[in-house]
């Protein structure tokens, strides 16, 4: 029996292939971090309306080499894992707060490399930390 001209498929149809994971592997989850806040606004009250800002403490540098390291600990209220820490001055780069509330960095640099480098945080509910800084 012939379908009526409504019900068939017109011109080529590509169908997208969906890869899953085989049975033994698994998928782990994208990791979220949330957006920069805009300094123009209010930071965001948490739930129970207390939140103190982040800090960062045991911001330092070591030569390992031709290499230099830095490195610091971020404390809050909340778990800081995940949180962005924006590197400036020297440096311009992001890092992420591991999950033993530490960030680090190393890069290769020429004997000549000399001055401030500056470290700053944001919690989830908008509220930036100290700037933290260090002189190479």
């Amino acid at each position: 029996e012939q379908l009526e001209t409504r019900y068939a498929l017109a011109g080529a149809l590509a169908i997208p292939e969906v890869l899953l994971p085989a049975d033994n592997q698994t998928v782990a989850p994208a990791e979220v971090s949330p957006p920069p806040a805009d300094p123009t606004t209010e930071p965001v009250e948490p739930p129970g309306g207390i939140n103190a800002a982040p800090v960062i403490t045991n911001f330092t540098f070591s030569y390992a080499g031709n290499c230099i390291v830095i490195q610091g600990f971020v404390t809050d209220d909340q778990d800081p894992t995940g949180y962005a820490v924006q590197i400036s001055g020297l440096l311009n780069l992001q890092l992420t707060v591991g999950a033993d509330d530490w960030f680090s960095y190393s890069l290769e640099v020429p004997p000549e490399f000399s001055g401030t480098i500056y470290a700053q945080t944001q919690d989830v509910y908008g509220l930036f930390s100290n700037v933290a800084s260090i002189t190479v």
